[in-house]
């Protein structure tokens, strides 16, 4: 038994599984569509900072297999981000969110690697917004840009992550309350 601040712990649970990563996203993926407003219509400044640690905790993932001492599959997990459209696009927002500037090393698609922050309501007065979009400029089929929310991007990887993840065979964990991509 561990004794911290007068408590007493039955176990400590190392966080060393990729299962915590994948629920630790869904959660921020929650969070985030909640504070952009899109379904409730009240919308939060805190879109822009969940917004950025969605695409990253998306991004991270990878890292978190790579690392779980119950899989040994460094080369497939590396093999398939590389080939996936939709996590190369997460990467790339990912590190550009995380390092300040985007060096779009892979995809050639997108132009801004800085969020903006847009709604309705006054910015002065929190209590007023009802919507808040925090994209990247991603390039189009015909050359021109689209704004893409960052929610999106994240959600599209997610899809991604889930049909490798049940591709390969593992027990991907189902929380009643979180999305299920």
């Amino acid at each position: 038994m561990v004794h911290h601040s007068g408590m007493a712990l039955e176990r400590a649970v190392a966080f060393d599984r990729w299962e915590h990563q994948w629920v630790r996203a869904l959660r921020w993926y929650k969070r985030t569509l909640d504070a952009t407003g899109r379904e409730t219509g009240k919308g939060s400044l805190d879109a822009s900072d969940f917004s950025e640690a969605l695409v990253q905790a998306v991004w991270h993932l990878r890292d978190w297999l790579d690392n779980d001492p119950r899989i040994a599959m460094a080369q497939e997990i590396k093999a398939f981000t590389v080939g996936d459209p939709a996590l190369q696009l997460v990467a790339d927002v990912a590190n550009g969110t995380k390092h300040s500037w985007l060096n779009a090393r892979r995809t050639n698609g997108v132009i801004v690697g800085h969020t903006a922050w847009f709604g309705s309501g006054d910015i002065d007065d929190p209590e007023s917004i009802e919507r808040v979009h925090i994209t990247a400029a991603v390039e189009a089929e015909d050359g021109g840009l689209d704004q893409r929310e960052l929610v999106d991007i994240a959600w599209d990887g997610l899809v991604a992550w889930r049909r490798w993840l049940e591709a390969i065979g593992l027990e991907i964990p189902n929380i009643p309350e979180l999305p299920s991509p």
